[in-house]
């Protein structure tokens, strides 16, 4: 395995990370603290995207990776991508939860 494949795969671990987080928390909630663990799964999301943002940062610096932190207007264009789906969502009768709001704030 090269340096840069341990880099990779190392994002791709702390990714799925995220993922497995974000799982426990839509089936226990978001201020579940697992047994034998202080942090609520909010808390411990907010620490897997810390060490994906950090991974990705050493790729940017060994150069496999560009500009990996976006700018305000990718930002922008992302929300109105998830609310656009999230109406589509409501439509569909797939999101119960009203969304207009976040509807609303970024179409």
């Amino acid at each position: 395995m090269t340096k840069n494949e341990l880099l990779l795969v190392q994002l791709m671990e702390e990714c799925s990370e995220v993922a497995k987080r974000c799982s426990k928390a839509l089936r226990f909630g978001l201020d579940e603290v697992q047994p034998g663990h202080f942090d609520t799964n909010a808390k411990r999301i907010r620490d897997e995207l810390h060490d994906v943002i950090s991974t990705a940062l050493v790729l940017q610096s060994e150069g496999l990776l560009e500009d990996i932190l976006p700018d305000g207007e990718t930002v922008t264009s992302r929300a109105h991508r998830i609310a656009r789906f999230a109406e589509y969502s409501r439509k569909r009768g797939c999101l119960i939860e009203d969304a207009t709001p976040l509807i609303q704030r970024y179409m």
